[in-house]
């Protein structure tokens, strides 16, 4: 006999596990889709777990040991596909109850098609080729510029997709790390799944894992639907911005007051003025100045082993940034600027971006300190 085709391999394994998930609760489990299979019992069980129908008023079922009671198990089961808007086509109740591989595999696709239909193809589209643009979309949203997305099998090939995707859930539980070897990253990837978030392992860890698309949309169907949006990352502490969220009104001020410093290119004492807030702001922080050449080197004086801040930024807002900066003397250099329907500071962004580092600085001093 010749060997089952590839993609009748990757389906059958990626199915017996998604069966095996789904009827974990009622304590089933198969191990030969082809056989296990041919009694209905299997069937009528899955059906009732993915739409949480009851098919006891279609018939009920018999032991199955003899072939016509398997028949009429069969029966019952194919006596609710249509009202579960299940479609199938060209295959019979005997095809399943002889264990005919690629009709098993065609009603058990069938019959997981109607489930991501139903709960992932969303709007007006009620069809696979919707859902497979959802996953689609999803896993390029997942993976951002770090494995880039153009289908559902090569783009998945390497096993680097699948660690972005836990990546972009857990930052700091599953650390994007990908190896250069593809078995290893679908080894990492799909064991964070299964322990984390109860997934079943429904693709083997091999090279070809990825070929068949039929059973990477299922996974990737049921990553979707399981993983969680984000997962809370752990607080170290006082939280920088929990810190800058305390302090809000006093950093205004802060900011206010140097973006009050006329330091256009050709303003020496404006420019002398925002240097010194900058230089306090620095010292709050707990950092000591050394001059290098035209730059600024600051040092903590709490930990000697931490490391060293090389300062480069520059107070200039350039003239004319706009009315309010185009005569220095009278200038009023607070004044406000509407844009978008938002109301901002003249160079407030420009000035805000050299004090930003001393306040992390102090923020993470304070916290040491704590």
């Amino acid at each position: 006999m010749a060997p089952e085709p590839v993609w009748q391999q990757l389906q059958k394994k990626t199915f017996t596990r998604y069966i095996n998930g789904k009827l974990a609760s009622k304590g089933l489990q198969i191990n030969d889709l082809y056989e296990d299979v041919k009694d209905g019992k299997i069937l009528y069980h899955f059906l009732e777990a993915l739409t949480g129908a009851s098919l006891k008023k279609y018939g009920r079922l018999n032991n199955g040991r003899m072939k016509i009671q398997r028949v009429a198990n069969m029966n019952v089961v194919f006596a609710f596909l249509p009202d579960a808007d299940v479609k199938i086509s060209n295959i019979g109740v005997l095809d399943i109850v002889d264990g005919k591989p690629k009709s098993v595999l065609g009603l058990v696709w069938s019959i997981i098609a109607f489930y991501l239909v139903r709960d992932i193809g969303g709007g007006g589209e009620r069809d696979v080729a919707a859902v497979k643009r959802r996953v689609l979309r999803w896993a390029r949203r997942r993976c951002g510029r770090r494995a880039p997305i153009s289908d559902l099998t090569k783009s998945f090939k390497d096993g680097k997709a699948f660690l972005a995707i836990l990546n972009d859930v857990d930052a700091s539980g599953s650390p994007y790390e990908p190896s250069q070897n593809p078995v290893e990253n679908f080894e990492r990837a799909f064991s964070d799944a299964e322990q984390k978030y109860g997934l079943p392992r429904m693709l083997d860890t091999s090279e070809d894992c990825w070929r068949d698309e039929i059973s990477m949309l299922t996974y990737l169907a049921s990553m979707m639907e399981t993983l969680p949006e984000r997962v809370e990352q752990p607080d170290t502490g006082t939280s920088t911005d929990a810190w800058l969220d305390a302090r809000s009104d006093e950093i205004g001020e802060r900011l206010a007051t140097l973006c009050a410093c006329a330091s256009t290119p050709s303003d020496n004492a404006g420019r002398s003025a925002a240097t010194a807030i900058l230089k306090a702001a620095a010292s709050r922080a707990g950092l000591t100045e050394t001059a290098l050449g035209s730059s600024r080197v600051f040092s903590s004086t709490i930990d000697a082993t931490k490391p060293t801040l090389l300062y480069h930024a520059s107070t200039h807002v350039e003239k004319p940034h706009n009315a309010a900066w185009r005569d220095v003397v009278d200038a009023a250099p607070f004044s406000d600027i509407v844009k978008d329907g938002r109301v901002t500071a003249a160079g407030s962004r420009a000035k805000g971006s050299c004090l930003a580092p001393f306040l992390a600085c102090e923020a993470c001093q304070e916290r040491s300190l704590n």
